[in-house]
């Protein structure tokens, strides 16, 4: 889920198509040297001084790809579709389309200056312009499926991983007996937080499993009664608790029974102010204070 995460707000590695950007500008370069000559597609390879205008038209393709390429991925970073997708695609619209057509018209410009044929501008803009537009808008098109094939492609991996696990845990439940009965499932003694927001459950017997369900609907799924969120990353099972030591105002330290006492920390192990009330409540008469 994290690979998701920072793929959407645009803080992943940016887009590896260099090979891809390469074979576009050449065949941009080409389809304009062919378009504004009268010889086809693959005849204009064949006239003189062909080689040096693919050359010009090949530089200044190369550019407005690789420019289109940079706003894309500054624009992930800084506002990425996933934040807000309407001011996203007005920027995109100005950065990586108005933006890039001045541009590529700067450079076809200064390319006819150089080249002494100042009177090729008019019919650049009369002819190429359209197409070399058409060609930017594509590019950003581009990018914009080459994003969302990425998230579909890292969402799809999540949810095969998910039912993968899903599938784990149930076959986990019962476990047939040595006589073909059906065993009960193993009671979880404790379900815990960890980093990226996944889940863990220990069972009774110090066995543990990843748990696909959060603090806030494991608990309300749970057997009342029996267990109890102590703090906002803990589920405990009332037969865990060896002894219980109020260390404040309504903040008690749990000490848990062998062999579970190794596997929570410190910190894990406290029961939250908040919940201190509906704790003390929960315990009831139990001998268990020290």
């Amino acid at each position: 889920m994290e690979k998701i995460l920072n793929l959407i707000k645009g803080i992943n590695k940016p887009y590896r198509d260099f090979p891809a950007r390469i074979i576009i500008s050449l065949c941009a370069a080409h389809y304009i040297l062919s378009h504004t000559t009268e010889y086809g597609l693959f005849e204009v390879v064949l006239v003189n001084g062909y080689t040096i205008s693919l050359i010009g038209s090949f530089i200044i393709a190369l550019i407005i790809v690789y420019a289109v390429f940079k706003v894309t991925v500054m624009l992930d970073r800084r506002v990425p579709y996933a934040v807000n997708w309407r001011k996203r695609c007005v920027y995109q619209l100005v950065g990586g389309v108005l933006a890039v057509s001045v541009l590529a018209s700067g450079l076809a410009m200064v390319l006819f200056l150089l080249i002494k044929e100042p009177q090729r501008i008019w019919r650049y803009f009369n002819q190429d312009f359209p197409i070399i537009l058409a060609f930017i808008i594509c590019l950003n098109a581009y990018y914009y499926s080459y994003y969302n094939i990425r998230v579909m492609k890292l969402l799809w991996s999540q949810l095969f991983l998910v039912m993968k696990r899903y599938r784990m845990q149930a076959a986990k439940e019962f476990v047939p007996a040595d006589n073909g009965a059906e065993q009960l499932p193993k009671k979880i003694a404790f379900i815990v937080r960890m980093r990226h927001r996944s889940y863990l459950a220990r069972h009774m017997d110090a066995t543990s499993e990843q748990w696909l369900t959060s603090i806030r609907d494991s608990i309300s799924a749970l057997p009342k009664g029996e267990y109890f969120t102590i703090n906002p990353t803990c589920i405990i099972h009332i037969d865990t608790i060896q002894k219980i030591e109020e260390i404040s105002s309504r903040r008690y330290k749990i000490t848990f029974k062998a062999p579970l006492n190794t596997f929570l920390t410190e910190e894990q192990a406290i029961v939250s102010q908040s919940n201190g009330k509906a704790f003390v409540k929960w315990i009831g008469d139990r001998e268990l204070w020290s």
